[in-house]
């Protein structure tokens, strides 16, 4: 068969002519040409199936094996503008270094959003590129213990470190663990001044906030309630009530609950007390006590607390096996230390001879002023 370009391809389809042209080619304006090189130049074009080719160069970006890129121009040094890439390299065919994962670039600043492989976690990266910045800003998603049990996702913001002292400040979001044990659904502020050194300065949770001083104790910047457990009472020497405990730190806090307290029954009647101790310092304490029997007509024992490991200064008389009775407190403590306070209670005259027992209703609202 013979050749339809008859002057421009010898036998065996051998381009002949460095190239095959239309009548109005003109390059890069018009018009369409074939090369002996292998180039060609179109116009628009419409494929039907795959287009396969090493790198394609557009008139702002380019597709090669390293990656696709975007150019504020012509591809060229210093216009890199974004990039997608399965791994950082030092050129990216222009001159270009470039990063991981999907990128934009602003001369020295970038935004990286990809997998960081040291925390094998989805990252998003934020550095300047300005002088004192020691260490970016990023934001991590984290999993730990996966597929265990108790698997938690966390959800990480380290804040930039300066080349003053690179201390970066720091939230951590945690989710409740995939079984529900342990902590639930809560939030940490850190700062890291030193690689693997995070102090936690506050947290929260569903029970409110809390932060954690230089002393190591955790205090609470709100109304905090606690509810006790089930006590027994059988001793003149106190005994801690259980749940009724908290850290203070040096300040006042409004201090207010009910210890319900049920007498044995049987044995030698005498009263039950409650007072308060801790390792904390109180400079001063003024509590308001009020001891009543559950029962109607009974007479209501005001009294006061006025100082740490000290009984109310009016207790009601004999408990009467069996009975119940509401001990009430309410007032001001003020700390020059921080520590913790724990409520006890204790009978007054005779040891297990007969006890009593610290009900699960009992409660104890905390609040800083």
């Amino acid at each position: 068969m013979s050749s339809p370009f008859p002057e421009q391809v010898a036998p065996g389809g051998i381009l002949v002519y460095p190239q095959i042209q239309s009548p109005n080619y003109v390059p890069g304006t018009s018009g369409w040409a074939v090369f002996s090189d292998g180039n060609v130049e179109f116009n628009d074009g419409t494929f039907r199936g795959v287009v396969s080719g090493g790198s394609f160069d557009g008139t702002d970006f380019v597709i090669n094996s390293l990656g696709l890129f975007f150019y504020s121009g012509t591809p060229a040094a210093g216009n890199l503008i974004a990039s997608v890439a399965p791994a950082a390299g030092a050129n990216d065919g222009e001159g270009n270094a470039f990063l991981a994962g999907f990128t934009v670039y602003d001369g020295a600043a970038n935004v990286q959003v990809h997998v960081n492989s040291s925390y094998g976690a989805p990252a998003i990266e934020l550095p300047t590129g300005v002088g004192s910045e020691e260490d970016h800003l990023a934001i991590y998603a984290l999993a730990s213990n996966v597929g265990d049990a108790n698997e938690v996702i966390s959800g990480i913001i380290v804040g930039p470190g300066s080349t003053y002292d690179n201390t970066q400040p720091g939230i951590i979001l945690n989710s409740s663990a995939k079984n529900g044990s342990g902590n639930l659904a809560s939030g940490e502020l850190v700062l890291e001044d030193s690689p693997g050194s995070t102090k936690v300065i506050g947290l929260w949770d569903a029970s409110g906030f809390f932060v954690t001083p230089a002393d190591g104790n955790t205090y609470s910047t709100g109304q905090t309630f606690y509810i006790a457990s089930s006590t027994t009472i059988n001793s003149t020497t106190p005994i801690a009530i259980t749940g009724l405990k908290f850290n203070v730190a040096a300040t006042s806090y409004y201090v207010r609950g009910v210890i319900v307290g049920t007498a044995a029954s049987s044995g030698t009647t005498q009263p039950g007390s409650f007072r308060f101790n801790g390792t904390a310092t109180a400079s001063a304490v003024d509590l308001q006590t009020n001891i009543v029997e559950a029962a109607s007509g009974e007479t209501v024992n005001k009294g006061l607390i006025t100082a740490f490991n000290a009984d109310p200064t009016v207790l009601a008389g004999a408990w009467s096996l069996s009975a119940t009775y509401f001990c009430e407190f309410e007032g001001i403590m003020q700390f020059s230390a921080a520590g913790y306070v724990q409520a006890y209670g204790r009978v007054t005259t005779s040891g297990s001879d007969a006890s009593w027992t610290v009900s699960g209703e009992s409660w104890m609202i905390v609040q800083p002023i």
